[in-house]
């Protein structure tokens, strides 16, 4: 990935972040599915919640078979 699309894909998740934080009810949350490791981690998502006023309250592992019908693409149409 670029650094274009890097920059890009971060100003992306801040600005979910932000309007997320818009619509929530007290006490409500944003689950956000986020791979772990290089190039990943440079994604700094606490960091870009934390921007927006939201904080990390706990992490879990993605199980697939919990979303019937999910399927991962990359931010690039691939």
């Amino acid at each position: 990935m670029g650094i274009v699309n890097f920059r890009k894909h971060r100003e992306l998740v801040r600005d979910f972040f932000a309007n997320a934080k818009e619509m929530l009810l007290p006490g409500g949350q944003v689950h956000v599915r986020h791979k772990l490791g290089q190039p990943y981690d440079e994604w700094k998502l606490e960091e870009l919640a934390l921007s927006t006023g939201l904080k990390l309250v706990g992490r879990v592992r993605f199980q697939h078979h919990e979303f019937p019908g999910y399927q991962s693409c990359r931010g690039d149409g691939f």
